[in-house]
């Protein structure tokens, strides 16, 4: 008896943890899925101009600095575009929306393991831009 009631109970969470995660829907500033991932479908319904206002829109925080950490480490988030590297943030608004196909946003422990030749100035984390 005991066992059934644990079985309902987390049947019932399950159920509430999945029409949550679908609950929100409609409108560009509404987030789906993965928080680290700007799909195809939402870099088309955005209406944004460039790569900058894209993000500015749908991820924010994706812009925020967590400030200096010391006099000697500089922190910055990079942009990579297409796997190279293109800069620092100010490169987001020099891409027009019409090639960019998504955005991820990889911190930096995330960023260190996936990218090859990273080096140590990206403390801030790493924008991903796929493009056509």
């Amino acid at each position: 008896m005991r066992l059934r009631l644990v079985a309902a109970l987390a049947a019932l969470l399950l159920m509430g943890t999945g029409l949550a995660a679908c609950a929100g829907g409609g409108g560009p500033g509404a987030q789906r899925g993965d928080p680290n991932l700007i799909s195809a479908e939402e870099v088309q319904e955005a209406n944004a101009r460039n790569a900058y206002e894209l993000v500015q829109r749908l991820r924010p925080r994706w812009l925020q600095s967590r400030g200096a950490r010391s006099d000697r480490l500089t922190t910055q988030k990079l942009v990579f575009v297409d796997g190279n590297r293109q800069g620092g943030l100010d490169v987001l608004s020099s891409i027009s929306i019409d090639i960019v196909v998504s955005v991820r946003y990889l911190d930096a422990s995330r960023a260190a393991a996936e990218l090859s030749g990273l080096g140590t100035d990206h403390t801030e984390g790493v924008i991903q831009i796929l493009t056509r």
